[in-house]
């Protein structure tokens, strides 16, 4: 999954507690867990989003 923009949405530093094996399976699929909850995070706030129109 790819999420592109014209902009570079700015990325600010959090703590977050996520369930170990969520984190667990994220990680088994190798670099980039952090970018992908970005991207999982993102597709529920835009899927929402349109829900509320």
């Amino acid at each position: 999954m790819t999420i592109r923009f014209e902009w570079d949405p700015a990325k600010t530093s959090t703590t977050v507690r996520i369930d170990s094996d969520v984190l667990a399976w994220l990680r088994a699929q190798g670099r980039g867990y952090q970018t992908r909850i970005n991207a999982i995070l993102r597709r529920e706030m835009l899927a929402a989003l349109k829900r509320e129109e």
